[in-house]
């Protein structure tokens, strides 16, 4: 199998550079929307399907649709033989959170956990599941977390400020990895979960957790949130995105359960607010190219204003996306 080697340190380096556009942006705007805060955030529950529960914002019905910026979203399955977990978020506090949910529908033991991608708020809990239990990743999250978890711990502490309870993350390897292409499929017992990979979404190791039976969808980042959330472009490759998005709407039944990363769970329709932004990015951006305007020219040009709505659109479409689009259709 080929495997493609990640410069980690020069995503890493336009990670830093965007998140940092953002906390400027989030402390000198007017009436800004704040970014969560992991001291404060509650964590709800809901129940999706018999034995299938996602854990979610307790601020989700009002600030989903109003376009805030919202905690990790997970969940978790129970089958006859244990359970597994849908992410394992930042940090103890969140994680405790979580754990205590699942201890309120159940004793049975936690066998799995999966982490949708490296990001922090989505696997720094690995440490708190307790040790029985499997990690489960796609081998480039391993990658990265094995090559960057300490720089990666600082970047988010920088980011979401100290005293979040991350000095105090312990990395914790992966037992079951997800290669290349190849999905997953794990038997609780009565539950069937498959662990699937469709290609970049918005890291190189996003895996999805479909349950058939149910037709509930996890999938990490690559959906932030329903309308008027857009994509975070932080890793580029938007043409890539958009292609894996496609297929992944396809592959979705109309009447399934969508859980996104950022938000409370969601019909497969709402895909298309995410899908139709990044085809109008591509488009405007390369028109932009096509007259001749510099980058700086193409993010004062590509406004989109057909999409906007989302709290932090300015920085995520204007200081991310449109750069990324850019620099990726110069061949840069």
């Amino acid at each position: 199998m080929l495997k493609t080697k990640i410069h980690w340190r020069a995503v890493r380096s336009v990670m830093s550079a965007a998140c940092a556009a953002l906390m400027v942006l989030l402390t000198a705007t007017p009436g800004r929307a704040q970014i969560w805060d992991p001291n404060t955030v509650d964590l709800t529950l809901r129940e999706l399907a018999p034995s299938v529960y996602a854990v979610v914002d307790s601020r989700a019905d009002e600030g989903n649709p109003q376009g805030q910026p919202l905690a990790t979203s997970g969940g978790f399955i129970i089958g006859e033989r244990g359970v597994l977990v849908v992410e394992s978020m930042i940090n103890s506090r969140l994680a405790g959170q979580l754990l205590s949910h699942i201890r309120r529908v159940t004793d049975k033991p936690i066998r799995y956990v999966v982490n949708t991608s490296y990001h922090g708020d989505h696997s720094y809990g690995n440490y708190i599941m307790p040790d029985a239990a499997l990690i489960v990743q796609h081998e480039r999250t391993r990658e990265y977390i094995a090559e960057s978890f300490s720089d990666d711990v600082a970047f988010m502490i920088q980011n979401f400020g100290a005293r979040r309870g991350m000095e105090e993350v312990i990395p914790r390897s992966p037992d079951i990895i997800v290669g290349g292409t190849d999905d997953l499929v794990i038997d609780l017992g009565g539950k069937t979960v498959e662990i699937k990979y469709f290609g970049f979404a918005q890291t190189d190791g996003d895996i999805f957790v479909w349950l058939p039976t149910e037709q509930v969808f996890f999938t990490g980042n690559p959906v932030i949130a329903e309308p008027p959330s857009i994509p975070w472009l932080l890793d580029g490759r938007h043409a890539e995105s958009l292609e894996t998005m496609k297929a992944i709407r396809a592959f979705l039944p109309e009447d399934a359960t969508v859980v996104p990363g950022h938000g409370r769970p969601v019909r497969p329709s709402d895909l298309d607010f995410t899908i139709e932004y990044l085809e109008a990015l591509d488009a405007s951006v390369r028109e932009a190219i096509a007259e001749g305007l510099s980058e700086q020219q193409a993010v004062e040009r590509v406004k989109l204003p057909d999409f906007q709505g989302y709290a932090i659109f300015d920085w995520v479409h204007s200081q991310v996306n449109v750069p990324a689009a850019y620099r990726a259709l110069k061949g840069r």
